[in-house]
């Protein structure tokens, strides 16, 4: 069965409730799942990656271009929504993809948008997406809290791709997902400990002295007894 993982980057100028988030970006990577989850090699099918022109708010926000690192000068070269979505229409059909995997809330934004962009599809193109996503992070939060996608690579052992780049993310989601399915004995061990300090993390994010450091940080540390009261970051 081909599956695919999907993640993209949205442009929110404003930030006022209710208001829409618009994709600026996509990445999009298909994969044969049997051959994912028995690690062999030549797993993935595809990947489509594309910066997408916003209809609403043309302008990236200052806080989108110092998350995401993207430009200006991308968006404005960036195809549209319709023409984005319209080749993940066609990749889905090509490779007779069942299952569409996110982390958090893309569905939900993607739902939206298509009702924003109702006149450039037909019902059913605006239903296929959607009906086949599955947020992953749902799942994993049964067993886990609610967690960033960054964190919970950190405790699969996943060493994440760059953050906030929609190709990127949907790469390391993919091998969250691997992980999820399948560990062997050693990898179950490995993420048994780490789950604890994740849950010990939770605990002391709020001190002082952990205030300032990121899950990573204080993975490499274990503890945070070297750690500056002040600054939060970690003594040499």
């Amino acid at each position: 069965m081909n599956i695919a993982f999907f993640d993209a980057e949205y442009n929110n100028a404003d930030f006022r409730k209710n208001s829409l988030e618009e994709t600026i970006q996509v990445g999009f990577i298909i994969c044969d799942e049997s051959k994912l989850l028995q690690r062999e090699e030549d797993y993935v099918l595809n990947k489509y990656m594309t910066f997408v022109k916003p209809t609403l708010t043309k302008k990236l926000s200052k806080y989108v271009k110092k998350v995401t690192n993207i430009t200006q000068k991308q968006i404005d070269e960036g195809v549209t929504f319709k023409e984005a979505y319209s080749n993940i229409l066609n990749l889905i059909e090509e490779y007779d993809i069942k299952k569409i995997y996110v982390w958090g809330s893309d569905k939900p934004i993607i739902i939206k948008e298509f009702i924003l962009h109702r006149k450039e599809f037909t019902n059913k193109q605006r239903k296929i997406i959607p009906r086949i996503m599955e947020d992953l992070s749902y799942d994993i939060s049964k067993k886990i809290d609610k967690i960033s996608l960054q964190n919970i690579a950190y405790i699969y052992s996943v060493k994440p791709q760059k953050s906030h780049d929609a190709l990127d993310d949907a790469l390391t989601l993919m091998e969250v997902y691997k992980k999820y399915k399948i560990l062997n004995k050693d990898e179950l061990e490995e993420f048994k400990k780490r789950k604890a300090l994740f849950k010990k993390y939770k605990k002391e994010k709020n001190t002082i002295i952990c205030r300032n450091l990121l899950f990573s940080d204080y993975l490499n540390a274990n503890v945070c007894e070297n750690v500056c009261e002040k600054c939060g970051k970690q003594k040499m």
